[in-house]
């Protein structure tokens, strides 16, 4: 990563602990618990995700890989348009 991106990520962490810090009751706990649930689903999708593409992977025709790579070179080409 490039030093402006981390220190984009630095300052919304620094402000998102300013904002946090402030916040206290039953509905914060309650919305740290739902985030944290949410989180671990996405985390747990994308290990599936992963792993499935690892068992799929070498039973791939020729031509069924080479339209993987052609997807994904694009996908990441579109990924890297959005980082800094």
């Amino acid at each position: 990563m490039s030093e402006a991106t981390l220190s984009k990520v630095s300052e919304f962490l620094s402000q998102l602990g300013v904002l946090l810090s402030k916040a206290s009751g039953l509905g914060f706990w309650l919305f740290i618990l739902g985030f944290a649930l949410l989180a671990l689903l996405a985390m747990v999708l994308v290990v599936k995700l992963i792993i499935s593409l690892i068992r799929i992977l070498p039973n791939l025709t020729v031509g069924q890989f080479v339209k993987f790579v052609l997807v994904l070179g694009a996908l990441l080409m579109v990924l890297g348009l959005f980082m800094p």
